[in-house]
């Protein structure tokens, strides 16, 4: 077990934030990564601490390093990848990129290749639009003991969850599950000012072959009915706990009550502040 003084290196102090959490599937090499969705155009390095990514080798979070270092106003971050991920989200209205998107969720796909959820992309955080997109790119290691992004960042998902689900979503989490060859993906709806539990929602997805599956929409998850697997919670971190099953861990926020009318609702207890609400997720019929 990874001791709490461990995760106090450098470069997880450098880090405000983070979104998402991974290991590659050898169990080599860890990464996390924050939101790089803060940017202060007159004074760029106020908001670099918003902009890492960290990598370290399995058991020594100790030694944890920032991938792609830039050093601007004296912040060390990996500030020199938001170009390089706006590039791969540039659209025929967009040719430069957006302008200010949101990472949330991070998987490691087979061939050291980093997987990074886009959860919202805009001119800025006020003017967003929430999408259902994955960016990836080459993760190599420069020597035992670092990792470097090589080559451009490409986007290999992209689709409307809003479409499916009939609220404004956005990708919240991702995990590739090696021994089924698929990626699990989580979408959420968060209000603007959430206070009551129908603020919030989720809802999970799967693409069954993330190497030969690139520009497919991921298939909603069901129910036993047919109908679409509503969490009624904010999901944001799934991980694999056995075959075919997963945890989902929810972040509610401010709203601390339990949600009306789901299926999860029976018995269900209002959490404190310091909680957090779980799902386990078991998913047959693997594709």
């Amino acid at each position: 077990m990874t001791r709490r003084a461990e995760l106090r290196a450098p470069a997880f102090l450098a880090s405000t934030k983070i979104e998402g959490l991974a290991s590659d599937p050898a169990g080599d090499w860890c990464f996390a990564t924050t939101s790089f969705s803060w940017f202060v155009p007159d004074a760029p390095a106020q908001a670099d601490s918003w902009n890492v990514l960290v990598a370290w080798r399995e058991g020594a979070p100790e030694a944890a390093h920032i991938v792609e270092p830039t050093v601007r106003g004296g912040v060390t971050s990996s500030a020199s990848l938001i170009p390089r991920m706006r590039a791969a989200l540039a659209t025929a209205s967009s040719p430069e990129g957006p302008a200010w998107f949101k990472i949330e969720g991070l998987a490691v796909l087979p061939g050291q290749r980093l997987a990074f959820g886009v959860r919202a992309i805009g001119p800025s955080h006020v003017e967003k639009t929430m999408v259902g997109v994955v960016i990836d790119a080459d993760a190599s290691a420069a020597d035992r003991v670092a990792r470097r992004i090589v080559g451009p960042f490409r986007k290999i998902v992209d689709w409307e969850p809003s479409a499916l689900v009939g609220r404004p979503a956005g990708v919240s989490g991702l995990e590739y599950d090696a021994a089924s060859h698929r990626l699990l993906l989580l979408t959420s709806f968060e209000a603007e000012r959430a206070g009551t539990p129908d603020d919030l929602d989720g809802w999970a997805w799967v693409l069954p072959d993330a190497d030969r599956c690139r520009g497919r929409a991921p298939a909603l998850v069901r129910d036993a009915t047919g109908a679409p697997l509503r969490f009624g919670h904010k999901p944001e971190a799934i991980t694999k706990v056995g075959p075919q099953r997963y945890l989902v861990i929810h972040d509610d926020d401010r709203v601390l009550g339990a949600p009306p009318g789901t299926a999860s609702a029976g018995g269900e207890v209002p959490r404190a502040r310091h909680e957090a609400r779980y799902a386990y997720l078991r998913l047959c019929c693997p594709r």
